[in-house]
């Protein structure tokens, strides 16, 4: 006889032993969280559904939206030129940019708390929800305005690593635009439940 088959016979599959849980009648590990997934995926369907009716007459919060776009846009023009155009006026420029854009990130933090704060008494306001519109924003809004965030974050770790030690460095401050932007819209439009 070969060393191959030396070792065990093959098993029989039907042969095979029943588990402790199967004797006990419980589901096995697999299908347990195969039940939980399920359970998941039919919360996230009905989320999706009660958020397109909530908003179907249209997004509101357009402007949130819009002023977001343009400030990402002003700021990587100004953030490419300081960083091309080899002057300090340039890059002055663009750090004013910069500022200007950290500023009115700041006003729209304070005003997303403000907001956000007084709607938290009738609402039951979740900080994922509140900060980055998760299940309380279509998914449009969600998209362009973590997208913002993003590239924003972006455009101000590049201009500062292209021309480091310099105003450019201001860049890594705009974020908060966006961040800000964006808990304005959850505070003042995204769907929660009530309290």
């Amino acid at each position: 006889m070969s060393r191959a088959g030396a070792g065990r016979p093959d098993r029989d599959p039907s042969r095979r032993r029943a588990t402790p849980r199967e004797r006990a009648g419980r589901p096995s590990v697999a299908e347990e969280r195969a039940a939980q997934q399920e359970r998941q995926r039919t919360l996230r369907r009905e989320r999706d559904e009660r958020l397109v009716e909530h908003f179907a007459g249209g997004s509101t919060g357009e402007a949130f939206v819009r002023v977001n776009g343009v400030a990402t846009a002003v700021f990587a023009v100004a953030t490419l030129l300081g960083a091309v155009v080899d002057h300090r006026w340039s890059r002055l420029g663009a750090a004013v940019v910069d500022l200007v854009l950290f500023a009115g990130g700041l006003v729209a933090f304070g005003v997303a708390l403000l907001v956000g704060a007084r709607r938290s008494r009738t609402a039951d306001m979740t900080m994922a929800g509140w900060w980055f519109l998760d299940g309380s924003a279509p998914a449009r809004v969600r998209r362009i305005m973590l997208g913002c965030i993003a590239a924003q974050t972006a455009i101000g770790l590049a201009g500062a690593a292209a021309r480091p030690f310099t105003a450019m460095a201001f860049g890594v401050l705009v974020p908060t635009l966006g961040l800000g932007l964006t808990g304005c819209w959850g505070a003042r439009f995204g769907m929660f439940g009530s309290r």
